[in-house]
């Protein structure tokens, strides 16, 4: 009996030695899948904060695009606002040209009417007279009867002396960063220097165009019409009769514009056209 109640006692003891090493690897264990779930939750954390980051990336990404489509838009919408304007103000010329003509054709016949009955008058009267009254009418008939042709589209004048620093068609736009259509060509120079009309023509508008600024729009006949824009100032309005070489405005730097110098394009029957091999 001695003898067993030792050998309980040492099992005892040996339970309770296995009992406490398992408490420090439970303990242990514990400790270190606080330290992994500590681990855990500051990652996660991170993630998050990463997450709210991109999607205010994301938003903002989203932003920038609309406003570069919604710009591109407007860029259209001017370019093509411009090319109905032309075409309306070049039908209103047309308009006032042939009512012009028709007016001219009525005083004309009126006029011719009118020497006629004199020159019958005068020949009752007397016949030397008469006849140097007719000649005479005939002569001024013939000078102002005779056409005018306006022959084919020139320029006889470069508008500005600079050279030109950006050319005709897609680039990546100085101001919006994307790529868009350049319906000219830009031409250097410094605010104030003169503009000159391109040729003789009439001068459609001299008005604020969106993204343009200052801009003159002359009509040249046939259909083909020259266009000056981001001017700081004018010196023609519409109506103007204007030659080849007047000065029209001043170099500036209004509307869409990094700095002072002209966009000047070439239009037919509204299109826009490479001025560069015109310049």
């Amino acid at each position: 009996l001695t003898g067993d109640e030792f050998d309980i006692i040492d099992e005892l003891r040996s339970a309770e030695a296995d009992q406490e090493a398992a408490r420090r690897v439970a303990a242990e264990s514990a400790a270190a899948a606080e330290d992994e779930r500590s681990l855990l939750q500051g990652r996660l954390r991170e993630l998050e904060a990463s997450r709210v980051e991109a999607e205010e990336l994301r938003a903002e990404v989203q932003l920038r695009v609309a406003d570069w489509q919604a710009v591109g838009r407007e860029i259209d919408e001017a370019d093509a606002a411009i090319a109905t304007e032309i075409r309306r103000l070049e039908e209103a010329l047309a308009r006032e040209a042939a009512d012009a003509a028709a007016r001219a054709a009525a005083e004309e016949a009126a006029r011719v009417a009118a020497e006629e009955a004199l020159r019958a008058a005068e020949e009752a009267a007397n016949q030397e007279n008469a006849e140097e009254n007719g000649e005479q009418s005939a002569e001024d008939d013939d000078a102002e009867t005779e056409p005018v042709s306006l022959g084919n589209f020139t320029l006889t004048h470069r508008p500005v002396p600079g050279s030109i620093t950006s050319v005709f068609g897609p680039r990546i736009h100085p101001i919006f960063g994307t790529q868009r259509s350049h319906y000219g060509v830009d031409l250097d120079g410094s605010t104030g220097d003169p503009i000159v009309a391109a040729a003789s023509g009439t001068v459609l508008s001299a008005a604020w165009m969106s993204g343009y600024g200052n801009t003159v729009v002359i009509s040249h006949g046939d259909g083909f019409t020259t266009l000056y824009a981001h001017q700081t100032s004018f010196s023609a309005s519409a109506g103007d009769e204007v030659s080849g070489g007047d000065v029209i405005g001043q170099v500036g730097s209004t509307g869409w514009s990094t700095g002072p110098h002209l966009h000047f394009e070439i239009r037919v029957e509204g299109i826009a056209v490479d001025p560069a091999p015109y310049l």
